[in-house]
């Protein structure tokens, strides 16, 4: 269970919602779990993940929104 931070989360489609099939859309596999600061990172193409989860960051992603992200190390998209 994860509790009042659970309010936090958003499922963030891999694909744009707009962009994908029905097929698509229905796969419980094309999405990601992220806080909202992540998830509206990632919507605007700022933050990416390998396949094995580790964080890449955009050259346009600020200092100041690597910290709030909690970036120590960054890996350029």
């Amino acid at each position: 269970m994860l509790g009042a931070d659970s309010q936090l989360l958003r499922v963030s489609h891999i694909v744009p919602w707009s962009d994908c099939t029905d097929e698509q859309r229905l796969n419980v596999h094309s999405g990601l779990l992220l806080s909202a600061l992540w998830d509206a990172a990632f919507d605007r193409g700022l933050v990416s993940f390998t396949d094995d989860g580790i964080p890449l960051a955009s050259p346009k992603l600020t200092e100041m929104a690597r910290t709030a992200l909690q970036m120590k190390a960054v890996t350029p998209i």
